[in-house]
């Protein structure tokens, strides 16, 4: 005889149970004792599917497809790594190994703790490959340092330096070449002054007073003009810059005086008789013997001797040679991990098994009971009683509202003991069957 507990009293209930089964139901009720609590409840949403639906004909139902819409997604599929999708229907995903966190993933496939590929260490089938996965400055798209012997971007070649002269030095013109750099017409260097001579480049021999800066220091080296007269001793100094036509400077063309402490002693001079000195650095030409007339007399007092503007001191002074400055190595950035809002997760249940253990019993039964008396029922994994769930094809229910009246009473306590003493359960239409599997999402 089949009754609705909703309507009637519990004892009325009772009464239309065979003797020995309201025997076995007041000795559990007196039983039962514990401290008055209110009856916890849950936000989650539980899904929950009767058995034997294939949607997508593949030769599983709802209770073991997890994707009864796809028929190429089954316990039976063939995991494809990397994108992000569970086929065989394990709850996991094989993802492409990302070691480094660079979004250059490798081939070698490793199996993500979740369905998707989007956690550290993990990759998708849609990232370039990575030619060094574990630094994570190299990587296809990556910034090309020039010449430094890393190929960043994973293109299989090097940003080198041109060098035209084929003297090992380059300037700051690049060009596409193998990974080390020392080919002909290629350099890893900056420093070539001027890439039209091979004889022009750091560490070259400098020439003195040619007017040009062979070892690149931005420096010339000069022969000295103490006397600032226009003609050079065989003294060397170093020009603050690259030419030889500063005060206290000459180059290698002007001719050679004899004494480079007095302006009116060089060669050309007018020789002075009688006065000691070798005016027009001419032996040929005695003092002692010069007419005392000069055939040409230069402006201003011939026997007066102008002061030097340069001072053999200070004309001497090297400066430092400056060093070239390396290229910058930049920081490369770190790349966020993009981690999407999780789909809910999935578990499978029986209705009825309000305490998870993998059955419909009397313990279940009791749980409905004390939770209609207010007492505390623990559910132990599974969700709270009254906490709202949600069914395919049928509207949300509460769980451990077994017949789906929508409120969890005794007789929900009665078709649990029905089942359990095998008697017939008749369940309302969209309702699940007391011990079928469901799905629940948490």
């Amino acid at each position: 005889m089949r009754t609705n507990c909703a309507a009637r009293p519990c004892l009325v209930l009772l009464q239309t149970l065979p003797i020995a089964l309201a025997i076995a139901l007041l000795c559990v009720l007196a039983a039962t004792t514990g401290t008055h609590a209110a009856a916890s409840s849950s936000n989650r949403t539980v899904v929950v599917q009767g058995p034997g639906i294939d949607s997508d004909d593949d030769g599983f139902t709802t209770a073991t497809d997890c994707n009864d819409n796809d028929p190429m997604v089954n316990p039976n599929a063939a995991e494809i790594a990397g994108d992000s999708v569970d086929q065989n229907c394990d709850g996991k995903e094989d993802c492409f190994a990302d070691q480094d966190g660079d979004d250059a993933r490798t081939t070698s496939v490793i199996t993500s703790n979740d369905t998707d590929c989007f956690d550290a260490n993990e990759g998708q089938t849609a990232e370039p490959i990575d030619c060094n996965d574990s630094n994570g400055a190299i990587h296809p798209g990556a910034a090309e340092l020039p010449a430094d012997g890393v190929d960043q971007d994973c293109d299989g070649q090097e940003t080198c330096y041109r060098d035209l002269d084929g003297d090992t030095h380059g300037t700051n013109s690049t060009i596409t070449s193998d990974v080390n750099c020392n080919d002909a017409g290629v350099s890893s260097t900056t420093d070539d002054c001027d890439d039209s001579d091979p004889a022009v480049h750091p560490g070259a021999t400098e020439v003195v007073g040619d007017g040009k800066d062979e070892n690149c220091d931005s420096q010339e080296s000069c022969f000295a003009d103490q006397d600032g007269d226009g003609y050079r001793s065989s003294n060397v100094i170093t020009s603050l810059d690259t030419d030889c036509t500063d005060v206290g400077e000459a180059a290698a063309a002007a001719p050679t005086d004899c004494d480079d402490t007095d302006a009116a002693v060089h060669p050309g001079a007018v020789e002075i008789p009688n006065n000691g000195k070798d005016d027009d650095c001419n032996a040929g030409t005695p003092d002692s013997t010069a007419t005392a007339t000069p055939t040409a007399t230069p402006t201003g007092s011939a026997t007066a001797t102008p002061t030097p503007t340069a001072t053999p001191g200070a004309s001497v002074t090297p400066t430092a040679t400056p060093t070239p400055i390396p290229s910058a190595t930049p920081t490369a950035t770190a790349i966020p991990s993009v981690t999407p809002t999780p789909t809910p997760g999935t578990r499978s249940l029986i209705w009825g098994d309000l305490d998870c253990s993998n059955e419909v019993t009397v313990d279940d039964a009791v749980l409905v009971l004390r939770h209609y008396a207010g007492l505390t029922a623990d559910t132990v994994d599974c969700p709270a009683l009254d906490a709202q769930v949600g069914i395919l094809v049928v509207t949300p229910q509460q769980w451990g509202d077994i017949d789906c009246s929508g409120d969890i009473t005794p007789a929900d306590t009665l078709k649990l003991l029905f089942f359990v003493t095998n008697l017939d359960v008749a369940q309302s239409e969209g309702c699940p069957a007391v011990a079928s599997p469901v799905t629940v999402v948490s």
